[in-house]
């Protein structure tokens, strides 16, 4: 495993229709999301997150 460079990103400021394609820390009060390198993530209409797993 290596180190990264990250976003680090306030889930309240994420609006549906974002899409992040690089490293990024989603912290919330409850939680905290990591995004990996290759990966993408969605914030859908609901305001919910969809990671797609890079192969």
């Amino acid at each position: 495993m290596r180190a990264h460079k990250a976003l680090l990103i306030d889930r309240t400021s994420l609006r549906p229709g974002t899409v992040l394609e690089q490293p990024a820390v989603i912290t919330q009060f409850d939680a905290t999301t990591l995004l990996p390198p290759g990966c993408r993530l969605t914030v859908v209409g609901n305001g919910s997150l969809l990671i797609e797993i890079a192969p």
